[in-house]
């Protein structure tokens, strides 16, 4: 009986450290996932702010050409609508990294938690 209890504590003990390793596995795969995810989403960012940037340039230029008679209301309101659609694309991406950084954060309080 004593046998196979001190089997039973082994086969536990074995059980815990393949449920520890699987654990480490997933956390540290999530971690780099997202750590990349935001990685990614601050690259596009700045990419994005260029194109703000290039759409209110042409903003301008389209509103000068109307104020001078050389262009459409048309023309005027599609780079109108492209600056706009820009600054919308930005705001969704900046979004989508501060959801990215509070997974991070959450990830990380989590990992402090069972160190603790």
């Amino acid at each position: 009986q004593r046998l196979n209890k001190i089997k039973t504590i082994k086969l536990a003990r074995h059980n815990l450290k393949l449920t520890q390793d699987y654990t480490k596995q997933l956390v540290n795969s999530e971690l780099h996932q997202l750590f990349d995810d935001f990685t990614y989403g601050i690259q596009i960012l700045d990419l994005l702010k260029k194109m703000i940037q290039t759409q209110e340039k042409y903003f301008q230029q389209s509103e000068f050409l109307f104020k001078t008679g050389q262009s459409t209301i048309t023309e005027l309101q599609t780079s109108k609508i492209q600056l706009l659609t820009a600054q919308k694309n930005y705001n969704d991406q900046l979004l989508a990294c501060r959801i990215t950084e509070l997974r991070l954060y959450q990830l990380s309080g989590s990992l402090l938690t069972a160190i603790n």
